[in-house]
């Protein structure tokens, strides 16, 4: 019998994701497969950033990991890569605008346990718990710990700017809006029809167009 080590959790950034609509989606199959397309793409995303020649001298080091049960997700990696974490959540919260899905989630920092598709600890649970009771929108939360950590890996200060929106209730989200200067998406478009269809759906649900009004507010005004 393998011994395990004593102490099997490693300082974590952890991304907790839950999938809005997904109940529904699973009675229209080219929805379902639309979230199955998302999942796969990000994973390639993942598997394609290691595959870049320039990050060689990385490898064995900069380690993601996603497990995708029910209507939630998880990505998680060591706080050094908290960049990666952070970039693939929200390839992720973007990738499911361009199926017709909106996301709410977390991403928080803490002994995490992360392999094969096993998944616990501390940093898991404090992702949850504020995926929970905070996020309320569709919009996910850093808590101040990551933000430091993506401040201590900017090359300059300029880096990832725009990343990062402060809401009136002084939480800290990712702007699904965010792209890189090489990458070409229509993301506005695709999210504002994607409300727009929504609020038409849901015009009797009060709870569901507080959250999509929220969304139109914060970017399609």
């Amino acid at each position: 019998m393998t011994e395990m080590p004593m102490n099997i959790y490693e300082p974590s950034v952890v991304a907790f994701i839950d999938i809005l609509g997904f109940k529904g989606a699973l009675k229209d199959s080219s929805k379902a497969l639309g979230i199955l397309d998302a999942l796969s793409d990000v994973k390639r995303w993942i598997d394609g950033y290691y595959s870049d020649p320039a990050r060689d001298q990385f490898q064995g080091i900069l380690d993601i990991e996603l497990t995708a049960f029910s209507d939630s997700v998880v990505i998680s990696g060591g706080e050094s890569q908290a960049i990666i974490v952070v970039f693939a959540a929200l390839e992720f919260s973007q990738l499911l605008i361009e199926k017709g899905f909106l996301c709410r989630g977390a991403i928080a920092c803490g002994e995490l346990y992360h392999k094969e598709g096993i998944v616990f600890g501390s940093g898991l649970v404090d992702a949850y718990k504020t995926e929970t009771s905070q996020a309320i929108y569709p919009r996910i939360l850093l808590d101040q710990r990551t933000v430091e950590l993506l401040n201590e890996s900017k090359s300059d200060p300029t880096d990832f700017e725009g990343l990062i929106v402060s809401d009136k209730d002084s939480g800290v989200f990712l702007n699904l809006l965010y792209v890189d200067g090489s990458t070409a998406r229509n993301l506005k478009s695709a999210l504002c029809s994607l409300v727009k269809n929504e609020l038409k759906i849901n015009s009797d649900n009060q709870c569901v167009r507080q959250k999509l009004m929220w969304v139109n507010n914060e970017y399609c005004s």
